[in-house]
């Protein structure tokens, strides 16, 4: 409810667990009149509609984002 129509929302955690990851985004679009947006390109790759950081690339981590629709 903080985030103006239109506005973008990014998600980021340290994990590739779908509990704090795939989980907590497919419940906010659920419950929040919200949408999943197209991630970003290179250094990241895209995966199941999420960005990710492969351990080697990074620490490793995963980001959604999300847009508050009109």
């Amino acid at each position: 409810r903080l985030l103006k129509p239109g506005g973008v929302l990014t998600y980021s955690v340290c994990t590739f667990g779908d509990t704090e990851g795939r989980h907590v985004i497919e419940r906010a679009v659920d419950q929040h009149n919200v949408e999943w947006v197209e991630p970003p390109g290179p250094p990241w790759n895209v995966r199941n509609g999420m960005a990710v950081l492969l351990p080697g690339d990074a620490d490793g981590m995963m980001l959604a984002q999300l847009r508050k629709r009109d």
